[in-house]
């Protein structure tokens, strides 16, 4: 598969419009392909007065200090795993498919079989409360028609 280049650079940054009581701010991370950014929250806050733009990363020495940095190199490698992945199996990147692939969201997608059987096990437990056992057999039943099927079939 011939994959394209592209440009792709993580920054961290604080957001300071969002300063909580406590006077930290939240710090967030902005990725960045071809043109197109979109930020995700990292979870961590650090007072403005520790932090240090132009290197992404927390001045102090304070232990918490060190592992808020920590944590940070920690999303910087995820981010860049999740790259080099997603662009070795499908060849391009985009921002949004990156920040989706962090959360979790559209990475690993289900057959109709896996969702079946998901299914069935719901039902399973359900049975006495939900619905009757004589239900969850005929479930089960359909499941081996429709395996059947796809194995004469495809």
């Amino acid at each position: 598969m011939q994959t394209n280049r592209s440009t792709f650079s993580i920054l961290f940054y604080i957001n300071t419009s969002k300063t909580k009581k406590s006077g930290k701010c939240p710090i967030l991370g902005r990725i960045s392909i071809d043109g197109e950014n979109t930020a995700f929250s990292t979870g961590l806050e650090i007072l403005p007065s520790n932090w240090d733009a132009s290197s992404g990363k927390v001045v102090s020495k304070s232990s918490e200090s060190l592992i808020v940095n920590r944590q940070i190199e920690n999303h910087k490698m995820e981010v860049e795993k999740h790259y080099r992945n997603m662009l070795e199996n499908k060849g391009f990147v985009t921002a949004e498919m990156l920040k989706n692939a962090l959360r979790g969201i559209g990475t690993h997608q289900n057959t109709v079989m896996q969702e079946f059987s998901n299914f069935l096990e719901e039902k399973e437990k359900g049975i006495g409360i939900k619905n009757a056992e004589n239900t969850y057999i005929q479930y089960c039943k359909g499941y081996q028609h429709f395996k059947n099927f796809l194995k004469e079939k495809l």
